[in-house]
């Protein structure tokens, strides 16, 4: 969960954590959910009974949405230039969501990225 807001978070957009109730879960394990998941940096995190409530379960959810939408936390940006060469652009979200050290392109992967630039380049014409 906490990757996953710092992956979410590098985008510029409030998070918001939607927790499931399980019927064994405690009341203690959803507080420390909820309370992890703020202090790792989600604009809030909701406990969300959907499953079991249908529509009202969810009301805490579509409120935390709501709120997090009218935040001055969003600041919604892609995590490369887009004027960037596809592989730079595949190199940076390895690198940044993954943690990759580097990326290699399998010999198929690089013919249809270099097949989307040659029809790229004919539509620009």
């Amino acid at each position: 969960m906490i990757r996953h807001i710092e992956n979410s978070n590098k985008f510029g957009i409030p998070v918001v954590v939607a927790l499931n109730r399980f019927s064994k879960d405690t009341q203690n394990e959803i507080d420390l959910v909820i309370k992890i998941a703020k202090e790792n940096g989600a604009f809030d995190a909701v406990l969300c009974e959907n499953w079991a409530k249908g529509g009202a379960g969810g009301v805490k959810l579509a409120e935390a949405v709501v709120r997090a939408t009218k935040s001055k936390e969003s600041n919604f940006r892609f995590l490369y230039d887009l004027e960037l060469p596809i592989e730079e652009k595949i190199r940076i979200i390895a690198q940044k969501i993954y943690s990759a050290a580097d990326i290699k392109l399998s010999e198929l992967a690089q013919q249809r990225i270099d097949l989307f630039k040659r029809q790229v380049s004919i539509k620009k014409f």
